[in-house]
């Protein structure tokens, strides 16, 4: 049997089974196919099974330690509590301008200092000096400031400026001096404390 006899047989073979042999190749796309997808399967299966088991041993030692937390016994909520409202004195409240007008007014005087006058000042006009705050207190500065003057020696008006309420801080001093008395101009930014949270 010649090349030209082997090759006709082989296209008649074909022609004949030309049905079974495109539904075998058709087959085995198909079987190729489902078995490339179903690797890509198993490797996003085995990906997404060691995650879980990773999220599912941090999930178990954060029981482990929840486990371990007791309650606040009621001298530690109390001492928490005294804490905020220490935080909350370094602030003054909405409506106590006057009040601490009249507070900084007699700490001076007690200081042994005279001439004393406290006026309210406007917020814009001195700049904003920020307070850093710690939870859950966060200290603003409020819409306006004090100004303080007064006359009296440099270890009255040392006495006086150490004994300011937390609410103030001191932003601009300055000093003069006509014979033996000193005369003073102290700026105040005054800050308002407010609460977060609860504790």
């Amino acid at each position: 049997m010649n090349m030209n006899q082997l090759i006709e047989n082989a296209v008649a073979f074909v022609k004949k089974h030309q049905f079974w042999m495109e539904l075998s190749l058709y087959v085995l796309i198909a079987a190729g196919s489902a078995f490339w997808v179903g690797k890509k399967a198993y490797k996003q299966a085995e990906t997404l099974s060691a995650e879980g088991r990773r999220l599912d041993a941090i999930r178990r030692s954060a029981d482990r330690w929840l486990a371990t937390l007791q309650p606040a016994t009621s001298a530690e909520t109390q001492e928490w509590q005294q804490a905020q409202t220490a935080l909350g004195q370094l602030g003054a409240g909405k409506d106590s301008r006057l009040t601490l007008v009249e507070v900084i007014t007699r700490r001076a005087e007690r200081a042994g200092l005279s001439n004393v006058r406290a006026t309210l000042l406007r917020s814009d006009s001195i700049p904003s000096v920020p307070r850093q705050g710690a939870a859950p207190v966060t200290f603003l500065v409020a819409d306006y400031g004090i100004l303080v003057d007064f006359k009296g020696n440099l270890a009255a008006t040392r006495a006086f400026l150490a004994n300011l309420p937390p609410a103030v801080s001191v932003q601009r001093i300055s000093m003069s001096k006509t014979g033996p008395i000193m005369g003073t101009q102290a700026v105040l930014t005054v800050y308002e404390a407010v609460a977060d949270a609860p504790i």
